[in-house]
């Protein structure tokens, strides 16, 4: 698309000569990798320096002014099959020439033409059987592409039909798998196809093709950059599935797959020069150095880099550095506030992006504005319809919206998709228990307290389930290890001065109410008439 070739300027080298056509002369790819350096000092002087170098070619003579070595494409002793990225090789008006450079040498070969002429043959001369195989695969390999770019044009079309953007996806998908029935070894399907998924949500598939477009291609810095990309967005939804808050002995679960996504996305800002700080900012993000993140993603905006994703990152890196508490403070306020800014930047940039919309739509839960959170997650559920954590929110806004029936669906809807949710079990024995189902409450509660040890909110709900059942000492253990877990949360506070009021701890239980209005519980006069009956 328009869009991706503009960023392919932007973020990577011109594609080199031999992925266009594998058979071009040795010495006029260095002709062609000159003409297309993005370095003024590296290229041609003059056009008149660059026709002696075409005709000295021609000649048969050799040349003598090569592209630095860092611009070369770096062939190996054994060939990989490659094939070239439309689009790639458009560096300004530099890569032009050196696309018409090629296409002239392509366009004077015809099926019967001898070699050109030059005492610098190739290393290695090109093996048939992949040239064989490349021009086979290509018809299904085009095929696969214009599927896919129609598909992703729909992403930013507001209205799009997205019952025909996925089958364009599934068409995308079988292509490519046609095209490499063909030729196993062409890195570029298997890229394409990986995109494909990743955009049906099928993201296992995807990580398996980024890798496989990896191993027949290890400088595949695109695939790098996507794949780190998509298991960091793994991550975060992982994250955001337990609840946003987990503690060591959680995060260590999830370990492999952010030091796998940070590993990928080091390697892709090495691989990179004159990069965006698009990559950067990931990576920053991966390493958990949320201020740098937000930093880089700030100096990225500023230097008019629009791409949507960049807003989503800034949007990740400032809500996940809130305190993530209960209870919301100013300042907490204030970080939502600019994260829904960014979420809904990204969302105005491309219409159709599910994961603006969905993070869009848990911030507007979070600040209870339940009805602009009930038209973005039904605009998410739209384009994911099995997603677990959109399905969560689907379930608060209808509990905000006092239909528990409703809610209840959504939660059991989510736990058929993820038995395990930690959000799913939570809603599920909320309900419950306002329901009076106490024990099926329970069974719930310790399901997601098991999935996530370090949340506040479980140790919460289950204490407030057993002081129900009437344990108020397993209540009372609850609800102090709920308000170790988080000391800001007032309604802990305030049901342990409750509970320790009942087994008659009268000073435990005054701490413990004046806590809570410390941190601002709404029911202040009840507070202070409970101390007073305590005698202060």
């Amino acid at each position: 698309s328009p869009l991706d070739v503009i960023r392919r300027v932007v973020d990577e080298e011109p594609v080199p000569p031999p992925r266009i056509e594998t058979s071009i002369p040795i010495d006029l790819e260095a002709i062609v990798q000159r003409a297309m350096a993005r370095d003024r000092s590296e290229r041609h002087a003059s056009a008149a320096e660059l026709a002696e170098d075409l005709e000295g070619f021609l000649q048969g003579r050799p040349i003598t002014r090569r592209p630095p070595a860092g611009r070369r494409s770096g062939r190996r002793p054994r060939r990989r099959v490659r094939s070239g990225r439309g689009g790639a090789i458009a560096a300004g008006s530099a890569g032009a020439l050196g696309a018409v450079l090629l296409v002239a040498w392509l366009a004077g070969r015809g099926p019967d033409a001898p070699p050109p002429p030059g005492p610098s043959p190739r290393t290695e001369p090109p093996r048939q059987d992949e040239a064989a195989l490349l021009a086979r695969a290509k018809p299904s390999f085009d095929q696969a592409t214009r599927a896919l770019e129609e598909a992703v044009r729909d992403l930013y079309r507001p209205g799009a039909d997205l019952e025909a953007m996925r089958e364009r996806l599934a068409d995308a998908v079988r292509d490519f798998g046609r095209a490499l029935d063909v030729c196993p070894g062409y890195a570029e399907a298997f890229f394409g196809r990986a995109r494909a998924h990743a955009l049906r949500f099928e993201f296992d598939a995807a990580e398996a093709d980024y890798g496989r477009a990896i191993e027949r291609d290890p400088t595949y810095r695109s695939a790098y950059l996507e794949r780190g990309q998509l298991r960091l967005e793994r991550h975060v939804e992982e994250r955001l599935d337990l609840g946003w808050v987990w503690n060591d002995s959680v995060a260590a679960r999830f370990a492999s797959r952010l030091d796998a996504a940070r590993a990928d996305l080091l390697q892709a800002t090495r691989m990179g020069e004159g990069e965006t700080t698009f990559p950067r900012a990931l990576l920053a993000f991966a390493d958990g150095d949320l201020q740098r993140a937000i930093d880089l993603c700030e100096e990225g905006l500023a230097a008019k880099e629009t791409r949507e994703e960049l807003h989503l990152a800034l949007a990740d890196a400032i809500f996940f550095s809130t305190g993530l508490s209960a209870e919301l403070s100013p300042r907490d306020r204030a970080l939502y506030a600019a994260a829904l800014e960014h979420y809904a930047r990204a969302s105005e940039l491309r219409a159709n992006d599910f994961a603006s919309r969905i993070r869009k739509a848990n911030v507007l839960l979070q600040l209870r504005r339940t009805e602009e959170a009930t038209r973005e997650v039904e605009a998410a559920l739209s384009m994911r319809p099995d997603d677990v954590v959109g399905r969560w929110i689907e379930g608060r806004c209808r509990e905000q919206a006092g239909d528990a029936e409703a809610a209840l669906r959504s939660f059991e809807r989510g736990l058929a998709i993820h038995p395990d949710s930690f959000l799913h079990r939570i809603g599920r024995a909320t309900i419950r228990a306002q329901q009076g189902a106490l024990q099926e409450a329970l069974v719930d509660v310790e399901r997601a307290i098991e999935a996530n040890p370090g949340h506040y909110h479980g140790w919460y709900l289950r204490g407030s389930i057993r002081n129900l059942l009437r344990d108020p000492e397993g209540a009372l253990a609850d609800f102090d290890r709920s308000a170790r877990l988080d000391p800001t949360f007032h309604s802990v506070w305030y049901n342990l001065g409750a509970v320790h009021a009942n087994l008659g701890h009268v000073e435990e239980a005054r701490v413990a109410f004046r806590r809570a209005i410390e941190l601002g519980h709404p029911d202040r006069a009840r507070i202070e008439r409970i101390l007073e009956q305590l005698g202060r």
